[in-house]
C-alpha cells in the first residue's frame, strides 16, 4: 500500500515537519512518501504530480494558507480515482473535524491534534480493509520518548535552499 504525505507550503523555503514525523510513523510498514508544494502552484500541476504517483492513500496537512486549495485538490482526486482515500490534518481542521467531513463528502478522514499515535492506527485499519469510524477525536501523544525524529534520517542536501 503506497501512502503520499503533502501539503502546500506557503513558500518554497519552507518545509513541513509534520509529514516527516508521520513518515517516521510507518515508514517501516508501508511505501511512504513525502511530496511538498506550494499555494502557488497551479493546482493542474500539483493534481498530476499527485495522481502519477498512485498512492492508495493521500494524506494533506491542512493550515490556514492551503485549506481551500488542498479542497479542491482532494475534490478533483477523488473524481479522477474514487478509491483512493483521503486524509486531512493539522490545525486548521483539528477544530472543525465534523463540519469538514459533513460538508466535504469526498474526505475520508480527518485526524484532530497531534497525529504521531493516530495515524499509524488508522493507516494499519485501513491496510486490513477494516471498516473505520472517523471518530479519532482530538490527539495528544502522552509519551514524546515513544516519537521517532525525523532528525534521525535528515539529508543536508534535500534542504539546502530550505
Amino acid at each position: 500500500m503506497k501512502v503520499l504525505l503533502t501539503t502546500l507550503n506557503s513558500k518554497y523555503i519552507h518545509t513541513n515537519l509534520a509529514l516527516r514525523y508521520l513518515k517516521r510513523t510507518i515508514e517501516d510498514k508501508y511505501d511512504v512518501e513525502v511530496k511538498e508544494f506550494t499555494i502557488n502552484e497551479h493546482n493542474s500541476d500539483i493534481l498530476r504530480e499527485i495522481i502519477i504517483m498512485n498512492a492508495d492513500i493521500i494524506a494533506f496537512s491542512c493550515y490556514i494558507w492551503n485549506i481551500e486549495q488542498v479542497l479542491k485538490l482532494a475534490s478533483d482526486i477523488k473524481k479522477i480515482n474514487d478509491n483512493v482515500k483521503i486524509i486531512l490534518g493539522g490545525p486548521e481542521v483539528s477544530y472543525t473535524a465534523e463540519d469538514i467531513l459533513n460538508k466535504h463528502k469526498y474526505i475520508d478522514y480527518v485526524i484532530s491534534g497531534e497525529g504521531e499515535e493516530a495515524f499509524p492506527k488508522l493507516i494499519d485499519r485501513i491496510g486490513r480493509g477494516e471498516e473505520v469510524e472517523n471518530d479519532f477525536g482530538f490527539q495528544i501523544v502522552e509519551n514524546l520518548e515513544n516519537v521517532k525524529s525525523p532528525y534521525e534520517e535528515f539529508d543536508e542536501e534535500d534542504y539546502k535552499n530550505k
